[in-house]
């Protein structure tokens, strides 16, 4: 598969952040078997992921650019990578010329069935994590991809809405965005949105995380296809919004705004609770069969 993402081409794109995605796929059904009790190793391997992210955003602090190097026959570095845990961060990097690097966990698949190993994520710098990817898990039922799967928990189960609980807490993204989907209208695949959803976009306090409007997401380097002029990170310029009746607030939201201005409510949402006392979430899964005990938040 080509790639679509590198340095030069940030720059070129004029990206001035992006979540790194920390993705491992769903397990099979069989692997995890009845009730997701199996281990798959998921936890495991999200953390690799996390690790490997961190790594090169710390590997790539700077870069030399060659061409003014050759103009200016003098020695120009440009910072490239500054990891990012808030809103605040981001609006830092983007002011000292750097590319903004959040981490985002696609699917409550890589949580282990545990609402704590959502504060380690987030401890680790994990800023969204999405409750389903294309596989049902323990907090709440996924549509599918292509193709729409009978539902489990009918929406959120009872730990799925600990999770939410626990997430507004902390201050972690989710409800809030979609991140993978676009419109069912123009393509009929199950993880889509219809358009009486799509309808209440800007009616309410939310962000919309998808692929061509509220803001940009691409997920280049995890698709193997890709719109015509739209190949790779560099080729943004060419959607060339202003030509197409856009004006400079419609721009910076697409660019930025919107998702700093959901990111900093999700943050003061967050400082509130904790200012009010509110307490960490300790529920476990109750279909957990190594507990010998089923303890709820109210026993801790």
């Amino acid at each position: 598969m080509p790639m679509h993402v590198d340095i030069p081409r940030l720059r070129e794109g004029r990206v001035g952040g992006f979540f790194w995605s920390v993705y491992v796929p769903c397990p099979s059904a069989s692997a995890e078997g009845k009730k997701f009790l199996n281990a798959t190793w998921r936890v495991r391997d999200t953390l690799e992921q996390i690790d490997v992210a961190k790594g090169l955003i710390m590997r790539y602090p700077e870069v030399r650019n060659e061409r003014l190097i050759l103009v200016f026959c003098n020695v120009i570095l440009y910072q490239t990578f500054q990891f990012a845990v808030s809103s605040a961060d981001v609006k830092d990097s983007i002011f000292q010329k750097k590319i903004a690097s959040l981490l985002g966990v696609e699917g409550g698949h890589q949580l282990g069935n545990s609402i704590a190993v959502l504060r380690q994520y987030y401890d680790l710098g994990v800023r969204y994590v999405t409750l389903t990817h294309v596989c049902h898990n323990a907090f709440a039922d996924s549509c599918g991809s292509l193709v729409m799967i009978p539902p489990l928990h009918l929406g959120l189960s009872p730990l799925g809405f600990k999770l939410i609980e626990e997430m507004n807490r902390i201050g972690m993204l989710a409800p809030v965005m979609w991140s993978h989907s676009s419109a069912r209208a123009v393509y009929n695949v199950a993880r889509n949105v219809p358009d009486e959803v799509l309808s209440m976009i800007g009616t309410g306090e939310g962000a919309e995380g998808w692929y061509h409007y509220a803001r940009v997401v691409a997920d280049f380097d995890g698709i193997t296809d890709t719109p015509r002029n739209l190949e790779d990170v560099s080729k943004y310029p060419n959607l060339q919004l202003l030509r197409r009746g856009w004006d400079k607030y419609d721009l910076a939201g697409l660019t930025g705004g919107n998702f700093l201005r959901v990111f900093a409510a999700v943050e003061d949402v967050a400082h509130k609770l904790q200012s009010e006392g509110a307490l960490p979430v300790y529920d476990v899964y109750e279909e957990r069969e190594d507990m010998p005990l089923k303890l709820g938040r109210e026993t801790l």
